[in-house]
């Protein structure tokens, strides 16, 4: 299931946690999937991943981009980094095979 957010306006991207079981997020484009051990959610500095236990959106406003999420929360991480025109901050690592054949 894939939530399209409506905010037009480029804001602040923010994440609170409290207590380790209320996440409060804005800056939200999209939640790309979702179910209660885990969360995909695009934001402009990459695809967010929240890893947890019984989570439930509690507070969604699509067009703000603000999202409110209840649970354990267990893990909080990005997929992938960009910057902030959205293009990747590091550069493509090469891998083992490609470095010994060059």
């Amino acid at each position: 299931m894939e939530e399209q957010f409506n905010n037009v306006v480029q804001q602040n991207h923010l994440i609170t946690l409290k207590d380790r079981n209320l996440l409060d997020l804005s800056g939200v484009k999209n939640i790309q999937s979702f179910d209660n051990q885990e969360f995909l959610i695009s934001s402009p500095y990459g695809t967010l991943h929240i890893k947890g236990k019984d989570l439930t959106i509690s507070k969604m406003d699509t067009d703000n981009g603000v999202l409110q999420i209840k649970g354990q929360i267990d893990q909080i991480s990005y997929i992938q980094d960009k910057k902030s025109d959205g293009t990747d901050s590091k550069p493509k690592k090469e891998n083992f095979f490609t470095k010994i054949f060059k």
